[in-house]
C-alpha cells in the first residue's frame, strides 16, 4: 500500500502568512494568518510533507479569493480529522456564510447537538482548517466575540473584513 504524500504551501496576505497542509482527499490542516513560525503541531507536519503549487492550488486560489473580498468562491474540499461530533460542528460552522455571524447555541442546534453549545467552544478550539471552517464567525448569543485561537484583534480584523458590523 502507498503513503499518502501530504503537499504543502505558504500562503501570504496582508493579514499575514498562512500555511497549508494537503492530503490526497483535501485540506487537513491550515492556520490563521501569522506573522512569524508555524505552531509546533503544524511544523512537525510541514517536516513529513513536501512543498508544493500542484494539490494546494485550489486553497490558494480560495484565499486569494477571500483576502480580495469575494467570498462566493465555492469550498475545495475538506479533510480535517477529529470526532463525529467535532465534523458535525465543524459543518455546520462551514455553513455561516461571510459577513454573519452565528452564536455557539446556534451552531450546536444546526450540528444536532442543542445542548452542546459549551462543547461547541470546544470544537472550536481544535478547528484544524481555519478560515475554511470560520470559527472566527461564531460568538457568544449575548454578541461578545468570546475567544479565538488567533486573539480577538485578529477575530474583529477578519469579521471587518467580511462586512459585520461590530459597533453594538
Amino acid at each position: 500500500m502507498e503513503a499518502v504524500i501530504l503537499q504543502w504551501t505558504v500562503f501570504s496576505c496582508d493579514m499575514g502568512t498562512v500555511y497549508l497542509i494537503v492530503g490526497a482527499q483535501g485540506l487537513i490542516r491550515s492556520t490563521l494568518p501569522l506573522n512569524g513560525d508555524p505552531p509546533p503541531e503544524i511544523a512537525g507536519q510541514l517536516q513529513r510533507a513536501v512543498p508544493t503549487c500542484g494539490r494546494t492550488a485550489p486553497y490558494e486560489t480560495w484565499l486569494s479569493r477571500y483576502f480580495s473580498g469575494d467570498f462566493s468562491m465555492a469550498m475545495p474540499p475538506l479533510c480535517p480529522s477529529g470526532s463525529t461530533f467535532q465534523r458535525d460542528v465543524w459543518q455546520a460552522t462551514a455553513l455561516v456564510p461571510a459577513g454573519s455571524t452565528a452564536s455557539y447555541a446556534d451552531i450546536a442546534r444546526r450540528a444536532g447537538y442543542p445542548r452542546a453549545f459549551r462543547a461547541v467552544g470546544g470544537a472550536m478550539a481544535r478547528n484544524p482548517v481555519p478560515l475554511f471552517v470560520p470559527c472566527h464567525r461564531v460568538i457568544g448569543s449575548d454578541g461578545t466575540l468570546g475567544g479565538f485561537g488567533g486573539g480577538i484583534q485578529l477575530k474583529r480584523r477578519l469579521l471587518r473584513h467580511e462586512g459585520v458590523d461590530l459597533s453594538n
